[in-house]
């Protein structure tokens, strides 16, 4: 009973885990109608709760500036331009930089003001664009300046008013006049909504809640008014949900869940402890589906067009993978693995280093090919993700216990065989239709281009292990060693070729590009976990 109760504690506690962040300062009116305005930025219609959302990300590259909410973040910045030029927000951390331009400081967070009036950090910033218009490579040092340059950009459009793209044009003009733009015409017809706006700034500076509420109203009600009809407030009111509610944060703690009811179950004998990792993987998983749906619906495009995406949709394939039924393994282990898998790439795709915002696809993906051959490569990324999962649960477990798991290693590897056999599937179905595309875009079906190169390698890497496995050449051992192997090549042509190699599907062009820490770290593990297992079996057979 004290178990029971224990876990019902924990379940609690992991519960209690998804907090949201606090409520803005605004009053709960002028909150409520400054977060639904609807606003022009990046090509798309948003509301402004998103947009606030995504520039302080873009700006500072942290999701949240100082614990505030965006939304507040952006009023302050807005009311009180001089302060937001002297503000300490923008990210440096490439120190050979920072030494270049005489600032040999521990501090990595420079204002506006600093950096346009380092003249060094400006002649740096030309220099990369001079090498982007001539289509050389931009050193690191180049590439980091234009990158905070355009950060200075973003602020200074906001601050300015340039970006702040309220007003609908006139007539059959699809593109939207700038707050500042209507301010500045006195025979415009949003007269009202520029004495509001500056009315709203004004009382925002000074305090004036009562104030504050009005203004907000008085905009929200005429912004609506000049849409009229045309605007799709049910969108727009989804995103605002979608953005509040963030189902990754839910689905990312039932994951954590079934972890941990997975891990319970190894100690508690009770038949609901043996069920809770499935259902909860479940739970995760419709919420993960709820989250992609709404991403779809808010973005009108498939929602797996960039790295964000992709990781998140990779884990999605990886759960949809784990509720399969493999024979001779336990179906907590299948929970438990595809929950570490999914829990970890929702973990990865909070952080601040990469953007959850949702912008329009560019011309060369605006293909319903999209839609195909992107998520049928993902599904073999997928496949091939678990099926490393699952070579390291075979790996530890012929590690510590191989006597008592040896019925179950041959679990394990029927499920990676498995595994291995979507993968060369979804791969190869995934490289046809690519070709196809590539026709259908370049007038080429194939190029050699890297990302095309890499896809066929990996591809021939896990025909190679299926072949291998029929034949008997390799066995369980061998599997298991070649999957965790494997998951380095398919880390390689997922991530290091859009970064490092230069291509038509890439990333990389215009610009060197240092490899980041952590999956220097990663790798790192993943070598020192064969080396530490092979010397393992290196004693054990010389014992």
């Amino acid at each position: 009973m004290k178990q029971t109760i224990a876990i019902f504690a924990l379940t609690a506690l992991i519960i209690a885990g998804i907090v949201y962040p606090a409520a803005a300062e605004l009053p709960a009116a002028a909150d409520e109608n400054l977060r639904s305005l609807p606003i022009m930025s990046g090509g798309r219609v948003r509301t402004f709760d998103a947009f606030a959302r995504d520039v302080v990300h873009e700006i500072t590259g942290e999701r949240r500036w100082n614990g505030e909410d965006p939304l507040e973040t952006v009023m302050r910045w807005i009311s009180d331009s001089e302060a937001a030029y002297t503000e300490e927000m923008f990210p440096l951390m490439h120190e050979p930089l920072r030494e270049a331009v005489g600032w040999a400081t521990s501090s990595t967070l420079f204002s506006m003001d600093e950096l346009v009036s380092n003249q060094t950090l400006v002649s740096i910033a030309e220099q990369s664009q001079v090498a982007q218009s001539a289509g050389a490579d931009m050193t690191v040092e180049q590439g980091k300046a234009a990158q905070v340059f355009n950060r200075v950009s973003v602020l200074h459009g906001i601050l300015t008013g340039r970006d702040l793209r309220l007003v609908p044009a006139e007539g059959d003009d699809p593109s939207w006049r700038s707050i500042t733009d209507v301010m500045a015409d006195s025979t415009a017809p949003g007269a009202t909504v520029a004495l509001a706006w500056s009315g709203l700034l004004e009382a925002y500076k000074r305090g004036n809640v009562e104030m504050v509420e009005t203004s907000a109203r008085v905009l929200h009600n005429e912004l609506l008014a000049w849409h009229g009809d045309e605007l799709e407030t049910k969108r727009l009111n989804t995103e605002l949900l979608y953005r509040q509610v963030d189902p990754w944060v839910i689905a990312k703690w039932l994951y954590v869940a079934a972890i941990l009811f997975a891990i319970a179950g190894t100690m508690i004998r009770l038949r609901w402890v043996d069920i809770a990792p499935r259902l909860l993987l479940i739970a995760g998983f419709l919420v993960h589906t709820v989250g992609l749906a709404l991403r779809w619906y808010i973005a009108q495009r498939a929602p797996w067009s960039n790295m964000y995406e992709s990781l998140i949709t990779i884990a999605w394939g990886v759960v949809v993978f784990g509720l399969f039924n493999y024979r001779g393994l336990n179906s907590k282990i299948v929970a438990a693995s595809a929950a570490f898998v999914g829990f970890s790439s929702l973990f990865i795709a909070s952080q601040n280093y990469l953007d959850p915002g949702i912008e329009p696809l560019v011309p060369a993906l605006q293909s319903y090919w999209l839609n195909i051959h992107v998520i049928v490569i993902l599904l073999g990324y997928a496949s091939a993700t678990l099926a490393a999962v699952f070579g390291h649960v075979w790996l530890v477990n012929d590690t510590f216990r191989p006597t008592q798991a040896k019925r179950l290693l041959g679990g394990i590897y029927n499920a990676i065989y498995k595994m291995v056999q979507l993968s060369v599937l979804f791969l190869i179905v995934g490289i046809l239709l690519g070709s196809v595309w590539a026709h259908s875009a370049w007038g080429r079906y194939w190029g050699w281009d890297p990302k095309e190169t890499w896809a066929l390698l990996t591809w021939i890497y896990y025909l190679g292990l299926i072949h291998a496995g029929y034949a008997g050449r390799l066995r369980e051992r061998g599997m298991a060693v070649a999957t965790v192997i494997g998951f380095l090549l398919v880390l390689m042509t997922y991530y290091g070729v859009n970064y490092f190699l230069a291509g038509l599907h890439t990333y990389a062009s215009g610009s060197s590009v240092e490899v980041p820490t952590s999956v220097i770290v990663f790798v790192s593990l993943e070598v020192l976990f064969l080396l530490a297992y092979g010397f393992h079996r290196y004693t054990k057979t010389r014992g």
